[in-house]
């Protein structure tokens, strides 16, 4: 949701033993501060006996991976930092297959019982997220179940199907138009035509 000014008020419905913030970038995207940010809400919270190094998995975005000031904080605290490879976050992330499935489910099924009794009525902003069933979908038990699916721990590379991380493949099926030469050698072939624009 983007708005320029946060709304406390997004918090209510989300309860439990998690830190919540919230928190609005000018543009709708998490930038390098307001990922410092979470970072530093993140290990406020990791157990402080613990001596135990944590892992943290994380997509190649730029304000996570090329943050360095957030990369030391998390060092510093015994976090390990690892990243997805490109294209593979919907295979590979544990929230993707379970928390978000989750939550797909319950809107599935919630989202049109409301609209039901609301004669159609566009939901408000609240609504939605005392609706959004966060609290039902972010449970320890989705979280391990993730983890499993993926084959990220325990380590089992049989979860992931072979197909889903190979590179895109060519085509050899025919363009449907002709692509015109922009030269003035009319000797050029179609076929070196197309050659030329894909250079």
């Amino acid at each position: 949701m983007r708005d320029k000014r946060p709304k406390p008020e997004r918090l209510d419905g989300i309860s439990g033993s998690f830190a919540a913030t919230s928190r609005t970038p000018e543009n709708g995207w998490v930038n390098k501060d307001l990922f410092k940010d979470w970072a530093e809400t993140f290990v406020s919270n990791l157990p402080k006996d613990d001596v135990k190094h944590h892992f943290l998995f994380l997509d190649g975005r730029g304000s996570h991976v090329y943050n360095m000031d957030v990369i030391e904080l998390l060092k510093k605290h015994k976090v390990e930092v690892w990243c997805f490879p490109a294209h593979a976050t919907h295979r590979l992330q544990p929230a993707d297959r379970t928390f978000f499935r989750s939550l797909k489910h319950r809107w599935s099924e919630d989202g049109p019982k409301l609209a039901w009794t609301s004669a159609g009525r566009k939901l408000t902003r609240q609504e939605f997220l005392t609706l959004f069933a966060w609290n039902q979908s972010a449970t320890g038990e989705n979280a391990l179940s993730g983890f499993r699916a993926t084959g990220l721990l325990p380590l089992d590379c049989s979860k992931i199907n072979n197909v889903a991380v190979l590179p895109s493949q060519t085509t050899e099926r025919q363009l449907l138009t002709t692509i015109q030469s922009t030269s003035t050698d009319n000797s050029i072939s179609p076929q070196h035509q197309l050659a030329r624009v894909s250079e």
